[in-house]
């Protein structure tokens, strides 16, 4: 666990602050905040299963909007395989064959990042989506000098 995770857990747990607000006085993203909760925070982790109707569900929408984008990335894959796996587990899921709210807060626990990681990632995600919904590309220039 990161300092900064630690922080997380401290100002959620002992000092009683909402995510809001720990994501404001640190300057992390809710969802960043949400996740780095869900691999250090027994108590949220508990909340989860059986508590606050509201946070299961920006929970559950978390994990399951960027679960829904992988498979959409994966089903487009060049690897044959890769498809196959990808369809199956859809189709399992449709049909109910996947425990995915058990399966999804366990795999959100065993993530093994810390809170600085999933802010990053986060951030590019969003700046990457509003560069494609703006249209444009962004292209770096390399320059290289031979002597």
């Amino acid at each position: 666990m990161t300092t900064a995770d630690k922080e997380i857990q401290t100002r959620y747990e002992e000092l009683g602050m909402a995510i809001a607000e720990i994501a404001m006085d640190l300057g992390y993203d809710e969802d960043a905040v949400r996740l780095s909760l869900t691999q250090n925070s027994a108590s949220y982790r508990n909340t989860l299963r059986v508590g606050d109707e509201r946070e299961v569900q920006i929970f559950n929408q978390l994990i399951e909007g960027r679960a829904a984008r992988v498979m959409e990335q994966l089903l487009d894959s060049d690897d044959d395989q890769v498809r196959y796996r990808a369809a199956k587990f859809v189709i399992d899921e449709r049909k109910g064959r996947n425990d995915a709210a058990v399966k999804g807060l366990k795999a959100a626990q065993n993530l093994g990042l810390g809170v600085l990681q999933l802010n990053e990632a986060l951030r590019k995600a969003r700046a990457s989506r509003l560069l494609a919904a703006s249209g444009s590309i962004e292209v770096k220039s390399e320059t290289t000098v031979m002597a």
